[in-house]
């Protein structure tokens, strides 16, 4: 049986560490740090993963662990601490039933006071619709609102029923490590919004309608 002989890592070829600082500070910004260097240049897609988690929910790091591995359930409470001094109870009020888009409203209660998230349940628009398919914006509708490319919705800045103009941002959009503005195609009455924060889309998905 052959055996190995000398250092593995002696056979891999020379890695830039100057060119993947320069690759990630223009992807993620300048707070790379070293350490940030390394687990990219071990493990480049689960450290891409990572910095797009941060991107979309941010530092989870201040999350009690079980409570980032087990969803709360309604009515339970945690405290979290950001820094020194600075801790929050916070209490899973309620969720609701999901609407046609799939959205629920989730409702904490953060130190006593009610704050309102509006999330997609992947699970009901996969019930709502055929294999989680999102209806398409059509090129034949003005008041469609179609997203540009893949990504993640990170931004909704309008709400139904708002009266918009054409130019208005209604979302931002997460792609390709850079953002993306959708603005409003035509003047009109927002009749619909089919997205939350949050949400992974494709091309052409409908995200918006105007009437």
């Amino acid at each position: 049986r052959e055996c190995y002989e000398g250092r593995p890592g002696a056979e891999l070829g020379d890695y830039n560490l100057e060119e993947a600082t320069e690759l990630l500070r223009k992807a993620y910004g300048a707070k790379i740090r070293n350490q940030d260097v390394m687990s990219y240049a071990m493990y480049p897609e689960v450290f891409k993963d990572y910095q797009e988690h941060n991107i979309l929910y941010g530092d989870m790091g201040k999350l009690p662990t079980h409570i980032f591995l087990n969803p709360m359930k309604v009515g339970e409470e945690v405290m979290v601490e950001l820094d020194y001094g600075r801790s929050f109870f916070t209490k899973l009020a309620s969720i609701t039933e999901p609407d046609a888009s799939g959205g629920r409203v989730v409702t904490f209660e953060v130190n006593g006071e009610r704050w309102f998230i509006k999330v997609t349940d992947d699970k009901a628009l996969e019930g709502a619709n055929a294999g989680g398919r999102r209806p398409k914006a059509s090129a034949a509708n003005a008041g469609d609102v179609g997203a540009p490319m893949p990504g993640v919705v990170v931004d909704v800045r309008a709400a139904v029923g708002d009266q918009v103009s054409e130019g208005d941002v209604l979302f931002a959009l997460s792609a390709m490590k850079m953002e993306v503005i959708i603005k409003a195609p035509k003047d009109g009455k927002l009749d619909s919004i089919l997205v939350n924060e949050g949400d992974n889309v494709e091309g052409d998905d409908l995200l918006a309608n105007i009437v």
